[in-house]
């Protein structure tokens, strides 16, 4: 797993412009564009400032929602290495933020892929490593509207039991690819808001009587699956 610590010289990556007050995002090693994190005032209808925060313009984002040839949803078991586990500073929730490089940070769960694509395919491919076709785009999601100015879209995909010839970056540090059945989806555990608000948002677009009949299969066990966990 990745830690965190202060960076130890110049930004290489990021580059600060002093007249925009903004930081411009330029990879390396072939990673796509983060974008720009602006620096804003956020202001009253009549133009007085009422205070100032960064406002984040990512590139393309998708999250990917992928079934296998059983029905199964494919998840990434992944480390996220800037993530502090709650418990290290639950005492001091709502007194101050936590400390940076203080606290201990890093966390492995399961989550929808995402990411920042070129063009559709392109994320569920790499990161499922599976062969897929794009079905639908059913909405978008945005995990903090008060600091994202972009909402990654959501995807629907079918993968094929064929490798897809790519795979995830060294950096994005995925484990592996778990397919889960939906049933199961009832015990997943993940702090990813993209991951929860995307099935959420899938449940609600599948139970509808014009989506196609593989995706309501596919939700209805989630929800019965949900249900037998609250008998228990």
């Amino acid at each position: 797993m990745y830690i965190v610590k202060k960076i130890g010289g110049q930004l290489t990556e990021w580059v600060w412009d002093e007249a925009s007050l903004s930081l411009r995002h330029h990879p390396r090693h072939g990673r796509g564009s983060l974008g720009t994190i602006q620096m804003i005032s956020v202001c009253d209808s009549n133009g007085k400032e009422l205070y100032q925060q960064p406002w984040w313009l990512e590139s393309r984002g998708e999250v990917s929602i992928v079934a296998d040839e059983k029905g199964r949803i494919g998840f990434v078991e992944i480390d996220r290495h800037c993530v502090i586990p709650l418990s290290e500073y639950f005492s001091n929730w709502g007194i101050s933020p936590p400390e940076p490089f203080v606290l201990p940070s890093g966390s492995r769960h399961l989550e929808l892929p995402r990411g920042f694509s070129g063009a559709i395919l392109e994320e569920a491919q790499e990161e499922t490593m599976l062969k897929v076709t794009h079905e639908l785009t059913i909405d978008n999601v945005n995990s903090n509207t008060s600091f994202f100015a972009t909402s990654p879209s959501i995807e629907l995909y079918r993968a094929e039991a064929v490798s897809s010839g790519y795979s995830p970056m060294e950096n994005e540090q995925i484990r592996r690819v778990i397919f889960l059945d939906p049933a199961d989806i009832a015990h997943l555990r993940t702090i990813c808001g993209y991951t929860k608000a995307s099935l959420w948002s899938f449940i609600v677009w599948a139970t509808k009587s014009d989506a196609p009949r593989h995706w309501r299969n596919i939700a209805k066990e989630i929800i019965e699956g949900w249900s037998m966990t609250n008998k228990d």
